[in-house]
């Protein structure tokens, strides 16, 4: 099923990811050209799609802090994602470009609808927690 969102009725990328996570995404939000799939609170991962592909395009997995090489022993086609530089990263891409993307993005969905906690992040809102005080 294709899934279309908001009011230019724009189509979120990779459909059978969307299917496949069903009523477990309680959101789905566009951004900047990309979509956030989220449940609950967290952002579990990002799907992005460019008419002219480049390295970043496909799944952007939202990953617990710490726990990148252990989810990448456990899915090696795994890498981080370039468009932040070099080095680890809370987003680990799985590309659009390799041979078994489908099969290995439907492995990293059971994962996800597991509630794998190595996957998804609570976004940092830039809001001050009631009593934080600024430091100037």
């Amino acid at each position: 099923m294709k899934t279309k969102i908001g009011k230019k009725n724009r189509e979120v990328p990779f459909d059978f990811i969307v299917d496949e996570l069903g009523d477990f995404v309680t959101e789905i939000k566009p951004m900047f050209g990309a979509w956030g799939l989220y449940h609950e609170h967290k952002i579990l991962m990002i799907l992005r799609k460019k008419q002219k592909a480049d390295v970043d395009t496909g799944m952007w997995l939202a990953v617990t802090d710490g726990c990148h090489a252990e989810i990448r022993k456990e899915i090696p086609q795994l890498r981080d994602l370039m468009m932040f530089g070099p080095g680890p990263t809370s987003w680990q891409v799985l590309g659009e470009d390799l041979p078994d993307f489908e099969e290995t993005a439907l492995k990293i969905c059971e994962l996800v609808k597991k509630e794998d906690p190595r996957l998804g992040r609570i976004p940092k809102t830039g809001c001050l927690e009631v009593g934080q005080q600024v430091a100037v």
